[in-house]
């Protein structure tokens, strides 16, 4: 056919950067390249990006490097330069059994997401090291890609320590970025994307993510998702079977405050439940729901890392919500902040928080089998999510409904905080002045768990005349002697929480006061330790008929109990007669006064 009358497709370099642009933000692009590694079965994969985040684009730069098989030149000539086509779609598994996360031909566009400038370099096993630079700066958008040419070159000496002894893998060297990384954000989303992209509630061993990062940031950590996840309140740890026909697994009750504690649950559930009866097209599900409370009242089971307490900010920005994971690796932009995208956030406000987990109640991932659920439920064009099939609807669906279920188990118990018998001893006693001789009760103020041990005088003693009641803790009783010395006694109680000591301090015990007279002159018991009242118009031996008052009465009266209580404390037994003899004496002569008056 003449040349003349035949028709071809063209393109310019443009449409390489119109492929990089599908990729939303520079994150997602190393996840890509990321992936590249995991595909080329690499058991290690370095992103440096110590000189990423300056403010001129022209100087940024970032380094990914990894382990894997690398590529012959072969490989770079007909498979990496090819838009478009992916070797991943009739090589689904790798050497070492993983499978391939690629399939589409755009994740190498991932570097130029970054950067116009991409310097690779590679060696496979008994392969030399080749590299070549494409630099897209240099050409108009409107330059042919067959113009855009770099040479491929055989060992070159700037490479050869970067694979020493015959050391295998790929060097992506990316410059003059696109756009700046200068925010916090911006390396923030890079961190729990590159944490996030291999599954962390099933840890692979065999490949290791290495993020370097500028000084200021060093210090940032990353997580172990089991040890958080072990913290949480309760758990919900389910699979769908290969066939889709049941979802099993088991539901935790973990909140060390529920009366369910260290319960397990197992859960048996036919999938067709859950789809309104309809058959399920999905398989080979697996589901992690943990569930965490940021309420005050749950301060103190707060989950802690191996810096301490986990910070809220890190909790919200990196840890929770539900993602998903395509074997073990993310899919996005599932479980991003923001993403609600099985609508729990929707749910839990719309129709009750109490039937709902919203996303930052949990962090929760869901991952699913690439080669049983092929042609089931596949990603879209961007990388970014999953296209429109019945199995992602019924995927969705599902996973919606779990958490509802757990929802609703988690509110069998739920207590609002920590109940009473499970909080640690607090009591108090505090400061009290005193009378010798009268009656007093010190009762303990209770600030915290439920008492269940007795009481007991652990320092100190009390005064004579009070006792401790080891049931209630009340001191009560009257003191016989004074003390000008400040007392302090230590009292102890607890229960199975532990123990606690609280301190009653006696500031002071004062005499008594001596009886006012009512008239006349006060007669004193000489050795009975306690003043007889007389009356007006006798010298307290004659009785008076002449009225009284009625305070004066009230006096003697409050006068008389106190003697009474000073009775115990005399120890011959003809005094005590004697003493009771007077008192009975004293209020015959009370008695026998014709009348009462008010003054």
């Amino acid at each position: 056919m003449d040349s003349d009358d035949s028709f071809n497709f063209q393109a310019t370099w443009n449409i390489v950067k119109r492929l990089a642009d599908q990729i939303s933000h520079p994150a997602l692009a190393v996840a890509e390249l990321i992936k590249n590694a995991y595909d080329a079965d690499a058991s290690e994969v370095l992103i440096n990006m110590k000189e990423a985040m300056g403010s001129n684009p022209e100087n940024c730069k970032i380094v990914i490097s990894d382990n894997g098989h690398g590529m012959t030149k072969k490989d770079i000539q007909t498979k990496w330069s090819n838009i478009g086509v992916s070797v991943n779609t009739s090589e689904p598994f790798s050497m070492k059994g993983r499978s391939k996360q690629g399939g589409l031909g755009l994740g190498r566009f991932g570097a130029w997401k970054l950067g116009q400038k991409v310097t690779i370099a590679t060696r496979s096993k008994n392969n030399p090291i080749y590299a070549l630079t494409i630099d897209f700066s240099q050409h108009s958008p409107e330059t042919p890609l067959e113009e855009v040419m770099s040479p491929i070159l055989t060992d070159p000496p700037a490479f050869r320590n970067m694979f020493p002894d015959g050391a295998t893998g790929t060097y992506i060297y990316v410059e003059k970025f696109n756009e700046t990384m200068t925010k916090v954000s911006d390396l923030s989303l890079i961190q729990r994307n590159t944490q996030t992209l291999l599954n962390p509630f099933e840890p692979q061993s065999d490949f290791n993510i290495i993020l370097q990062l500028p000084r200021k940031f060093e210090k940032w950590e990353d997580f172990d998702f089991q040890h958080i996840t072990s913290q949480a309140l309760y758990k919900f740890e389910v699979a769908i079977d290969p066939r889709g026909q049941s979802i099993e697994g088991t539901y935790t009750d973990n909140n060390p405050w529920s009366k369910f504690y260290n319960e397990e649950e197992r859960i048996h559930i036919p999938t067709s439940d859950l789809l309104d009866g309809e058959k399920c097209q999905i398989g080979a599900v697996k589901v992690w729901i943990y569930h965490f409370r940021k309420h005050a009242n749950y301060k103190k089971l707060w989950p802690t890392t191996k810096l301490g307490v986990l910070p809220r900010d890190d909790y919200n920005q990196r840890l929770c919500g539900f993602r998903l994971y395509k074997d073990g690796v993310r899919v996005f932009p599932y479980g991003e902040p923001g993403n609600d995208w099985l609508e729990l956030d929707s749910k839990n406000y719309s129709e009750s928080s109490a039937k709902w987990f919203s996303n930052s109640q949990i962090v929760a991932a869901a991952r699913f089998d690439m080669n049983t659920n092929k042609g089931t439920i596949t990603d879209k064009s961007n990388r970014e999510g999953l296209e429109e099939t019945v199995g992602k609807t019924q995927l969705f669906k599902i996973l919606q409904q779990l958490v509802k279920i757990m929802r609703a188990k988690v509110n069998k118990d739920y207590p609002s905080e920590q109940p009473s018998h499970l909080k640690a001893p607090n009591f108090d006693y505090g400061s009290y002045s005193l009378t010798v001789g009268q009656e007093t009760n010190l009762n303990v103020r209770n600030t915290g768990g439920d008492i269940t041990k007795n009481y007991s005088v652990t320092k100190g003693r009390l005064p004579k005349g009070m006792t401790l009641d080891t049931r209630t803790g009340t001191v009560s009783g009257a003191p016989l002697t004074s003390s000008v010395n400040e007392l302090e006694i230590e009292i102890t109680s607890g229960n199975n929480q532990g123990n606690h000591t609280a301190t009653l301090t006696l500031s002071e015990i004062n005499d008594a006061p001596a009886p006012a007279p009512i008239g006349g002159t006060t007669g004193v018991n000489q050795g009975t330790g306690w003043t007889a009242p007389t009356f007006p118009g006798n010298s307290g031996t004659q009785p008076s008929v002449e009225p009284i008052s009625i305070s004066d009465l009230d006096r003697s009266i409050s006068q008389f109990a106190n003697k009474v209580n000073l009775l115990p404390n005399v120890q011959q037994i003809s005094q005590k007669k004697k003493l009771l003899e007077d008192l009975k004496k004293h209020i015959d002569e009370i008695l026998e006064h014709e009348d009462f008056y008010s003054p």
